[in-house]
């Protein structure tokens, strides 16, 4: 028979990860990730592919849940399981039904969005310290992004042709490139734009061979480490890092800001540039105080 270890044929599992890698384009972390949640998962089971059933599925899930793995991650371990099933059925690698179909997976606590509040934003653009290089952009980057809300990734695309400072707004592109948008900024985020492009941008050696607009003094484009640690750096500062806190924050405050200001939510999805309202309303919350002055505010 089969030891317990050598369940999954790996040849299997290595033409399904390059799948995923290749075709479904996921990055290098899921992919371990998912390496990892299958070997887990048949190592445990004793299992052929063929054999495994909606039941084996379950005593794995409640296994990891006794095991203190929180909700989240028991989710993403069997949504793992299930697009390996999902592939192996298409491929005809396996002929049974797809065994994480009906099972019950755990809540997910539905964690209360954070926003950083508008003091902690004036103290994070307060305490910006650093070279005559660094500071006004980094201060110009912080700005943006509560303006705009836009993506990591989308700040980082930016390349000098996409900025109209005349109409104050930024072509922006998501995805592999095939969806653009315009995002436009007020006057504040238009004086330290112009002052960067005018006066900053180019005391670094790399501002003349890069299309980029955020670059560093040692590189032509400001990469995502360097990114998620001047937002870390900030945040720690002021006393906001907690765990799980990242860069993700700045695009919350914006749409929260915005809510707290009166706009309306399907502005705010199309500023954030998100595919459903439902994703939007995750995203904002009324503050009690506004709960209280618009409840005692009706005249019955």
């Amino acid at each position: 028979g089969r030891r317990a270890g050598d369940i999954v044929n790996i040849t299997h599992l290595e033409d399904f990860l390059s799948y995923m890698k290749l075709v479904k384009n996921l990055s290098g972390n899921t992919i371990s990730a998912y390496r990892i949640d299958i070997n887990e998962f048949f190592s445990g089971i004793g299992k052929g592919e063929n054999d495994v059933t909606t039941r084996d599925i379950t005593r794995h899930v409640c296994e990891l849940s006794k095991n203190g793995i929180a909700p989240a991650s028991v989710c993403r371990k069997v949504s793992a399981i299930r697009a390996f099933y999902k592939w192996a059925k298409k491929e005809g690698i396996v002929t049974i039904d797809n065994p994480t179909d009906d099972v019950d997976l755990p809540q997910i606590p539905h964690k209360e969005p954070k926003a950083l509040t508008d003091e902690q934003v004036n103290d994070m653009l307060n305490v910006i310290e650093g070279n005559e290089f660094n500071a006004p952009r980094d201060r110009l980057i912080i700005s943006l992004m509560i303006v705009c809300g836009m993506r990591k990734s989308e700040l980082l695309n930016i390349t000098l042709s996409d900025v109209d400072t005349k109409e104050m707004s930024i072509r922006i592109r998501h995805g592999k490139g095939d969806k653009e948008r315009y995002c436009y900024y007020n006057d504040a985020v238009q004086e330290l734009l112009v002052d960067y492009l005018d006066n900053i941008r180019g005391r670094s050696k790399y501002a003349k061979d890069s299309e980029f607009l955020f670059i560093s003094q040692c590189s032509g484009r400001l990469s995502r480490s360097q990114l998620s640690n001047i937002v870390d750096k900030l945040l720690t500062i002021i006393g906001a890092k907690e765990k799980g806190v990242s860069v993700h924050i700045l695009r919350k405050t914006c749409a929260t800001g915005y809510y707290e200001m009166g706009v309306d939510i399907y502005t705010i999805k199309n500023i954030l540039d998100h595919a459903s309202v439902t994703t939007t309303q995750r995203y904002v919350k009324p503050s009690l105080v506004k709960q209280r002055a618009a409840v005692n505010s009706r005249k019955i």
